[in-house]
Formats: structure tokens, C-alpha cells, sequence
């Protein structure tokens, strides 16, 4: 598990040509992926995702808004703009205080790899 924030020394900070702004952070996958999941997710205020894991693939979330986050029994807030890598094995599970939005991505997306433990 990685949680890395907005401020982070591994965001690259840089301005591209005709003077936009890029935030690069590279994120290393140790393996090979065909495929990647991508999911844009909603919890609605007052709900939560169930206690999960999953076996087969490496989940990365980008926080579009601020969420607290439990992985392997330990909690997180997690502010808006910040990344979190979960290996196979990490247990996680979203709490929204207010409405929480993230994306989700699967490396290498797997259908069915999700064990409820809770």
C-alpha cells in the first residue's frame, strides 16, 4: 500500500509547452498487463464500500474529492488530488462522510477478483 499526496517529492511538477500545467507521477506495475480496468466511482454521503481485497491485481485510486479510507485496519484521510496503490492482499474499505468520487484502475482488470471480508 502507497498513499501518495499532491505535495508529494514523487510529484513532478513541470509546465508543457503552449503553458499548461502537468503533476507526473509514475507508479510502478511489477507486471505485465494486457488490459486495465477503469472505474469512476460515487459513494453517496452516509454509505461505504464493504471491507474487501482483491487477489489477482494492483489497484490505483486518484481522489477527485477527500474520502477516509481504512486499508489493513489502519485509517486514512485521504485529501482530494492524492493516489492510493493497493497490492493484492490490501484490505480496503470507503467511508463518505460527504459524497466521495474517485477513479479506480485495475492492473490488469480482472472480472470476479473481489473478496468481501467483512
Amino acid at each position: 500500500m502507497q498513499i501518495i499526496l499532491p505535495d508529494s517529492v514523487d510529484v513532478q511538477r513541470y509546465t508543457g509547452p503552449g503553458g499548461y500545467q502537468v503533476a507526473l507521477t509514475k507508479v510502478g506495475i511489477d507486471r505485465q498487463v494486457d488490459v486495465f480496468g477503469f472505474h469512476d466511482i460515487v459513494i453517496p454521503a452516509g454509505q461505504f464500500s464493504k471491507e474487501h481485497h482483491h487477489t489477482k491485481f494492483i489497484e490505483l485510486f486518484y481522489c477527485l474529492t477527500a474520502m477516509r479510507l481504512k486499508i489493513n485496519d489502519e485509517m486514512h484521510s485521504v485529501p482530494a488530488g492524492a493516489m492510493v496503490v493497493l497490492q493484492p492482499g490490501d484490505r480496503h474499505e470507503v467511508y463518505a462522510d460527504d459524497e466521495v468520487r474517485f477513479f479506480a484502475m485495475k492492473f490488469p482488470h480482472v472480472d470476479g477478483d473481489k473478496v468481501v471480508t467483512s
